[in-house]
């Protein structure tokens, strides 16, 4: 059976076919921000790890928050008190000790600190350790066996926008090419790069045309389509002009296309 998942719920459709490699066959994976906890992480200043340390929660900006006030000019008083940060929304720490240990890919050198005072500042947090016990109580496979692991899988599709506002594109790139070679490649942010790091890798442009709805207008969208080997399950689709949403009536015909063909029908 396949499953998909967008954003986070790709992640979490990766650590479902770890845990149930057995019932797992396909995986649709959209705008995957897998082990994204990580690129949070490194992107904190000292100032907002500091923060995080004293009230458990770490601003996290996205282009989809408002920052403006409610109708008529009120406030949420508490919530503004939670969240200094406006067109934020903020995470528990929970969510990183978490992530830390449901990482697929492993720890990314891009995560750790430049100042070596600053290293394991998350552990100072009381309760955190137990949290991250909790997180692995999920049957997931130890952490060196968890990218082999997803290479396994017979078939893979990912679906990312090029303009991805909230998880960058190059962490489609990064995970491609770690399924498609079995390691880890940071670093990769354009297409040829990719191909150049993916043996037999090919990208081909295609496009698929959709009805708009009631209006009869046409949505045309334009991909680059990126395979490895042909005994490699795996395909990257990159959306030109996508964002994190990908809910356009041509981007949705086409994951309802590489569902379909998920499904055998």
């Amino acid at each position: 059976m396949p499953r998909a998942g967008s954003s986070l719920g790709a992640w979490v459709a990766a650590l479902v076919a770890l845990c149930r490699p057995q019932r797992v066959h396909g995986l649709l994976l959209l705008a995957p921000a897998v082990d994204i906890s990580e690129r949070h992480l490194a992107n904190l200043t000292s100032a907002q790890r500091q923060h995080a340390l004293q009230t458990g929660l770490v601003p996290l900006h996205s282009p989809y928050v408002s920052s403006a006030p409610a109708a008529g000019g009120a406030t949420d008083a508490p919530a503004a008190a939670a969240c200094p940060e406006p067109g934020a929304i903020m995470l528990g720490l929970p969510f990183f000790a978490q992530g830390a240990a449901l990482l697929v890919l492993g720890p990314q050198q891009q995560a750790l600190a430049q100042n070596e005072d600053e290293q394991g500042w998350l552990q100072r947090w009381p309760g955190i350790a137990e949290v991250a016990a909790a997180a692995l109580s999920a049957g997931l496979p130890p952490p060196p066996e968890r990218l082999p692991a997803l290479c396994r899988v017979p078939r893979v599709h990912v679906m990312h926008g090029d303009e991805d506002d909230v998880v960058p594109l190059e962490a489609a790139l990064g995970l491609f090419a770690a399924m498609c070679t079995g390691r880890v490649a940071p670093g990769l942010s354009t297409l040829s790069a990719l191909a150049a790091a993916v043996p037999g890798a090919s990208l081909e442009e295609q496009e698929v045309v959709a009805s708009g709805g009631g209006d009869g207008v046409e949505d045309r969208v334009i991909m680059t389509r990126c395979s490895g080997t042909e005994d490699l399950g795996s395909v990257l689709w990159v959306v030109h002009g996508g964002d994190h949403r990908l809910s356009s009536c041509g981007e949705l015909q086409h994951m309802r296309a590489l569902l379909l063909e998920l499904l055998g029908r």
